[in-house]
């Protein structure tokens, strides 16, 4: 079957499964230099294109009332699609690049990708809005909501690739590429006809290639959203400043010529290894990217890298790269600390429970040294209070005491009183008796 013959990195870009797409790209090569001296997108067989045809096949599902589109409802499809641009854009593919012929494909097996010869990404999106235009003119037209989900796709997915380099001026996809050898030779599809100005396959309807202009086109541009959008994207790009640059980018500042190549998506000193475009003497001068080592157009290597203090040019799909490089490193960084903050926590979590365990603890043993001191103190205030009302019942009995002795004491004082009266008495009465005789 057809799947075997495809790049997992192919298939899964063909679904808009960006999530499983990052996570396959993280154990493949996307760095140069690659495993082939080709490009980075022949290598994995042009998934941004793939993706794109994939919203081309889409919209001929719902030109032919198939169910399974996806359209209409939720947005699904639009954060699917935009999710895998992005992914793909993130690891290094090119916004510009065309497709090249795959001799890798069997060549009984009619390949979407190969079918759109000389195309790139915007022109494939280009070619997905003339498909809708005619789904538009339709007699028994789709749901309001459907047409309003296929309109919305196309102008996010057409707004994110021109602000990430995609330009709406390239040249028509050509019939054949200069190569190496000769300035006249070409690699061509083996499937493509050089003399008809279209490109189809079972699924997709025939695109008349003159129709895929996009500047000075406002039928085309009204169909990716408009204009002003298109201008506003353009003026993103336009404006992202020359970024440091990361461990991760090979920058190689030497003299030494570029790679050159047979294979699709090769280099050579004929034209751009991107976009096609011939170079010349003083026109349209070739350049090196400093990452790729491979010959490249002016308008395919807009921007530049910095490194001790020199710019040093990319292709805009490595530039993009360097972006993303910049941004994951800003990502780790911040869930580095987010992580170093989230042990602190912890850390401190934990002191404040041990702390908490500690008090309890404490006021466990102390609590109950408390009670017991207060019971003691309580059961010491009792005994003194028996002890005190003891000694008032004491001193009670010991004033009683007293006060009968005082008052004995009173009763003998008076009797000994009336004997000593008694006593002179009787003495008064002797010496009368003794006068007597």
């Amino acid at each position: 079957p057809e799947s075997r013959l495809k790049h997992p990195v192919n298939i899964l870009a063909a679904r808009w499964n960006a999530e499983a797409l990052d996570e396959v790209l993280a154990h493949l090569p996307f760095r140069f230099p690659l495993p082939n001296h080709g490009s980075l997108g022949a290598l994995y067989q042009y998934p941004l294109h793939q993706c794109l045809i994939t919203l081309r096949e889409k919209i001929h599902q719902v030109e032919n009332g198939e169910n399974g589109h996806g359209f209409g409802g939720l947005d699904t499809n639009k954060n699917m699609i935009s999710g895998t641009i992005k992914a793909l854009l993130n690891h290094g593919f090119e916004p510009n690049e065309r497709v090249d012929h795959l001799d890798a494909l069997d060549a009984e097996e009619e390949d979407p990708t190969e079918k759109h010869f000389g195309f790139t990404p915007l022109q494939i999106v280009v070619a997905a809005a003339l498909d809708f235009e005619r789904v538009t003119k339709m007699k028994d037209k789709p749901t309001t909501s459907v047409l309003a989900s296929i309109s919305a796709v196309l102008a996010a997915v057409s707004s994110l690739l021109v602000r990430s380099g995609a330009r709406t001026n390239a040249e028509l996809p050509p019939k054949l590429r200069l190569t190496k050898s000769s300035s006249s030779s070409s690699r061509v599809s083996k499937k493509s006809n050089e003399n008809a100005p279209t490109t189809m396959n079972r699924r997709l309807v025939s695109v008349d290639i003159s129709s895929l202009k996009i500047d000075g086109n406002r039928t085309v541009q009204e169909l990716l959203g408009g204009e002003p959008r298109l201008s506003g994207a353009k003026k993103t790009w336009s404006s992202i400043k020359t970024p440091p640059s990361t461990p991760r980018a090979m920058i190689n500042d030497d003299a030494s010529p570029a790679v050159e190549s047979e294979l699709p998506g090769g280099s050579n000193d004929k034209s751009c290894a991107i976009c096609w475009s011939q170079f010349g003497t003083l026109m349209n001068r070739k350049h090196k990217c400093r990452i790729s080592l491979r010959y490249v157009c002016d308008d395919c290597s807009s921007k530049r890298i910095s490194d001790g203090g020199k710019e040093h040019r990319l292709s805009d799909g490595q530039f993009l790269l360097a972006i993303a490089d910049i941004e994951r490193e800003q990502r780790e960084k911040l869930a580095a600390q987010q992580e170093t903050l989230r042990e602190k926590q912890a850390e401190r979590e934990a002191r404040l429970k041990q702390a908490e365990a500690e008090t309890a603890k404490k006021d466990k043993l102390f609590g109950g040294l408390m009670e017991k001191a207060t019971n003691l103190i309580a059961g010491e205030e009792a005994n003194v209070e028996d002890q005190i009302g003891g000694l008032h019942a004491t001193l009670g009995q010991t004033a009683d005491a007293l006060n009968e002795r005082g008052a004995k004491l009173s009763s003998l004082e008076e009797k000994t009183a009336r004997l000593m009266n008694a006593s002179e008495d009787f003495a008064q009465m002797a010496k009368e008796l003794e006068k007597s005789q």
